[in-house]
């Protein structure tokens, strides 16, 4: 992989001893980052200009910065 490919549903990372891999969502600049030794499927679909997003670990460490967005009440 290199830095700036774009990533699909359905993608799987693995990162070997001195690895590591950092992720940007591109619609809310949620970044995680992924450790050596670290298995993981990338999993979302597109909802308009929103990503739902997840993952599936299958071993190995991940880090998550998460954006928190104020919701308008009605």
């Amino acid at each position: 992989m290199k830095p700036g490919s774009p990533l699909s549903d359905q993608d799987k990372i693995r990162t070997g001893k001195n690895g590591f891999v950092a992720i940007m969502y591109l619609d809310d600049k949620t970044v995680l980052k992924m450790l050596g030794n670290s298995d993981m499927t990338i999993l979302g679909q597109r909802s308009g200009f929103k990503i739902n997003k997840s993952i599936d670990i299958k071993y190995g460490r991940i880090a998550a910065a998460v954006l928190h967005k104020k919701v308008k009440s009605l």
